[in-house]
């Protein structure tokens, strides 16, 4: 615990800079998007702009942002376990993989569909399809693209690909956090695993599609949660409010709770599946030091990214306030 002093209390440090919720609401209303970038230049939010026209890039900018959190955690954990934060970008390495194998296998480009923030470059990406060579990878996402290139070259069905390498990625996840010996490390994945099946279920389960779409089911949910498989598939036999109802006396009654109440959209499930996530992520609030201080602080700044781009895109798009806020989700501070 010792080799966390230093890194705890620098982490506390840059928690001040995080955006709360009431500063994304004042962003929110401000009365142009140039006038938006200039309220997050004023909150310590560096922008990324075009060198040629001077014209503010977005995505540049909130990946700056981003990287730059990934980047200070790596420089105070150079002589500890780099995994225990690298599995956190195993979903970029996923993502990138997954658009990779699509372009490759329709003859387009995909350079413009990765992000270079996974733990493997975009290059070696590109490099790893066009080679079949998937070494590169984390062991079960290596193995998953060998698998979602052979099944896509029989099916042509790129849903496939995404299932594959989405369960793939999470059990790369849970191996990581699993070895790290960090409680609340496996406690979010496991977390993050059970909120995504139990989303997943209640986007199935609305399309009416009855033994076919358990089948479907079946295929897509991803395993490791503490809501085991067998019990999901029961919760997609029940009605939608005994569904909720059976949440109620769970782990996840307050994710319950905040929509039980009415018959919510899949977009208001889903904002509730993510505050319920942030509100495990939080509990590193309340520890002084180790290494759920700076687990904290890169998924607080996962979330805080997610937000701006909402703010951003629904401003740009001229969306009213009201119609953007609802999909903003809860702070991490």
């Amino acid at each position: 615990m010792s080799d966390y002093f230093y890194s705890s209390a620098r982490v506390r440090a840059l928690e001040t800079g995080l955006l709360q919720n009431d500063a994304l609401a004042r962003v929110l209303e401000a009365p142009t998007l140039d006038a938006a970038y200039s309220m997050l230049e004023e909150y310590g939010v560096k922008l990324k702009r075009n060198p040629e026209n001077d014209k503010i890039l977005r995505e540049e900018t909130l990946l700056f942002r981003l990287s730059s959190a990934y980047a200070e955690i790596a420089s105070l954990t150079e002589e500890l376990d780099k995994s225990l934060f690298a599995l956190w970008r195993y979903p970029y390495d996923c993502n990138n993989i997954k658009a990779a194998i699509k372009c490759f296998a329709r003859g387009i480009s995909c350079d413009d569909l990765l992000f270079d923030f996974g733990t493997v470059s975009a290059e070696e990406i590109k490099t790893a399809v066009r080679t079949n060579d998937f070494s590169v990878l984390p062991k079960h996402l290596s193995d998953a693209a060998q698998e979602a290139v052979a099944v896509y070259a029989r099916t042509q069905n790129p849903q496939q690909i995404d299932l594959i390498l989405d369960r793939a990625c999470y059990a790369d996840m849970l191996d990581a956090a699993e070895q790290s010996g960090v409680e609340y490390a496996v406690k979010l994945v496991r977390t993050k695993i059970d909120l995504l099946n139990l989303v997943m279920c209640l986007r199935v389960m609305r399309m009416q599609s009855g033994e076919a779409g358990k089948m479907l089911l079946r295929d897509a949910l991803l395993q490791g949660g503490t809501v085991s498989s067998d019990d999901v598939l029961d919760l997609y036999e029940m009605e939608e409010k005994a569904l909720w109802e059976k949440l109620l006396y769970t782990d996840y009654r307050t994710f319950a709770e905040a929509v039980a109440s009415k018959h919510p959209t899949l977009t208001e499930v889903e904002r509730a599946a993510d505050n319920a996530f942030m509100a495990v992520v939080r509990e590193a609030r309340f520890i002084a030091c180790g290494p759920e201080v700076l687990i904290g602080y890169l998924l607080g700044m996962e979330n805080e990214v997610r937000n701006i781009r909402v703010l951003l895109a629904g401003k740009g798009a001229g969306l009213p306030s009201e119609t953007v806020w609802e999909r903003v989700r809860d702070s991490y501070v």
